[in-house]
C-alpha cells in the first residue's frame, strides 16, 4: 500500500520525504509573450546545467570507484603475500621452538 502527503513543499512516500513537484500547467499560445520565452530560456539553459553536472559527477564517482577497485586488488595480493611470508616464518620459528 502507497502512502503519501504534502506538507511544507515536500512530499511523503513510501515513508521518505522527498521534494513535490508542481504538476505542469499548459500554457495557451496567446499567453507566450516575450517574458514567458525568457523563463523557458533560463529554465531550459539551468536543466542542462543540472544533466551536466550530473554527468559530470557520476564519471568522477566511476574514475574513483575504478582507480579504488584497483587498488583494492594491489592491497589483497599483498595481504596473500604477507600471508605467505607470516607462514614460512611461523614454520622456521617453530622448529627452533621444539628444542
Amino acid at each position: 500500500m502507497f502512502h503519501w502527503w504534502v506538507k511544507g513543499g515536500m512530499s511523503m512516500w513510501r515513508g521518505v520525504l522527498t521534494p513535490y513537484r508542481r504538476r505542469r500547467q499548459f500554457v495557451p499560445d496567446d499567453l507566450k509573450d516575450d517574458k514567458y520565452w525568457a523563463r523557458r530560456r533560463k529554465n531550459n539553459m539551468a536543466a542542462k546545467r543540472s544533466r551536466d553536472a550530473r554527468r559530470m559527477k557520476e564519471n568522477q564517482i566511476a574514475l574513483r570507484a575504478g582507480y579504488l577497485e584497483k587498488e583494492n586488488m594491489g592491497l589483497r595480493q599483498e595481504v596473500e603475500l604477507l600471508k605467505k611470508e607470516n607462514h614460512i616464518l611461523r614454520e622456521k620459528l617453530s622448529k627452533y621452538a621444539d628444542v
